[in-house]
């Protein structure tokens, strides 16, 4: 399986399931748990997915779009900003402006 098999096939499991565990894909996928994130993380570029660290509930949920309010969404694109080079920074904060903010 590739990895653009493997992730779509992730994010066809979080949409089903809302939430999951990194090591629970890791072992479903038999890959690493460092596979799994580094996958998590390409998905979450495009994707209503986030992670939440915890004991009890850490792990990645799917949000359907109707259930981020617009200072979530806006929210999510700061934080996406990190991971990003300079040229698609400043387009993020162009959509973060137009967007009301």
């Amino acid at each position: 399986m590739s990895a653009f098999e493997r992730r779509n096939e992730i994010l066809r499991i979080l949409r089903l399931r809302k939430f999951e565990k990194v090591e629970n894909l890791a072992f479903e996928f038999s890959v690493s748990e460092k596979t799994i994130r580094h996958d998590i993380l390409m998905l979450s570029l495009t994707a209503n997915i986030y992670t939440k660290q915890g004991r009890y509930d850490g792990g990645i949920y799917y949000l359907d779009d109707t259930d981020l309010s617009v200072k979530e969404k806006i929210s999510l694109l700061h934080k996406l900003e990190r991971y990003c080079t300079p040229e698609e920074q400043a387009i993020l904060r162009k959509i973060i402006k137009d967007y009301g903010a």
